[in-house]
């Protein structure tokens, strides 16, 4: 991925559609930015980042583009993939430390 004025960096692209995608990138792009994009498959497409959670972004494309095209085995994900964040996980998917309630039988 380029942006202008900060050093290309390479991100992992979770979904794609014709006009748009998710991904997820060690240095995430601010909000609003116009950000150039290497799709395995697909070549180079530009578009605006629309919404930034943590490291997670997404990007509505300037054009349509044939998802039918895109490479998804072009590279190794582990290659590509950021070193796991344990805050992305939803709070209500989270381990709980005991599920024990006092008093609480079975029938």
């Amino acid at each position: 991925m380029e942006m202008p004025g900060l050093p290309p960096q390479q991100i992992a692209v979770r979904n794609v559609s014709p006009h748009g995608l998710g991904a997820r990138a060690e240095v995430p792009p601010p909000l609003g930015m116009i950000v150039k994009i290497n799709l395995s498959g697909v070549g180079d497409v530009e578009g605006e980042v629309r919404w930034v959670t943590g490291n997670r972004f997404g990007v509505k494309l300037d054009g349509s583009i044939d998802t039918s095209k895109f490479n998804f085995s072009g590279r190794s994900w582990e290659e590509v993939t950021p070193r796991y964040d344990p805050g992305d996980v939803a709070d209500r998917f989270k381990p709980m430390s005991s599920t024990w309630r006092p008093g609480f039988r079975t029938r």
